[in-house]
């Protein structure tokens, strides 16, 4: 992937990441301690996680861990 898609969050990779997984949304949020909603909003694209909210950063960096690393956090 060049550096450019790695600054850009994919809310379908972002999805299809925790499918990969085979956790729920619901325990996904839970564990990294934010809402189910919020976490649902980011897969559908509706919101978009800010890598300098604290929240949203536990978010990515879980992705991260997963495989997928937008904005190279």
């Amino acid at each position: 992937a060049s550096s450019q898609d790695q600054t850009v969050f994919d809310p379908s990779m972002a999805k299809e990441t925790r499918l990969k997984t085979g956790f729920s949304g619901n325990r996904i949020a839970k564990e990294i301690g934010m809402g189910a909603m919020t976490l649902y909003a980011y897969e559908r694209g509706s919101v978009r996680p800010h890598p300098k909210n604290e929240i949203a950063r536990k978010y990515l960096e879980w992705l991260k861990n997963c495989g997928y690393n937008p904005f190279g956090v």
